[in-house]
């Protein structure tokens, strides 16, 4: 595959904001259709994380921009389909002892 290729595979990918769903819903109610909005706090070290990765993948790919919640939306698809991801987040989440608890690092 060439880079212009890639490129416009990764664009198409990443702009795609179709959420997945991977589970039968959970009633015999209406399906939700509206996307459900989350915030969370980022630590200041976190946040200028994100925002660099999200800087280099588009200087690196020729996109304008990435959103940050483009990221996490990506992340959370592979949360769900990568067990070994789980595993990791789920060993980390416990090694951390905040399982419970919204913390900002």
């Amino acid at each position: 595959m060439s880079g212009e290729q890639e490129r416009t595979d990764l664009n198409s990918r990443l702009m795609s904001s179709k959420p997945r769903t991977s589970r039968a819903p959970r009633s015999s109610g209406p399906v939700r259709v509206k996307p459900v909005r989350i915030t969370t706090d980022l630590g200041a070290a976190q946040h200028r994380a994100l925002k660099d990765f999200c800087d280099q993948l588009a200087a690196g790919t020729g996109l304008a921009r990435v959103p940050g919640s483009e990221v996490v939306r990506v992340l959370l698809d592979q949360l769900q389909e990568d067990p070994e991801l789980k595993q990791n987040v789920t060993d980390e989440i416990i090694r951390r002892g905040r399982s419970g608890k919204d913390s900002v690092r």
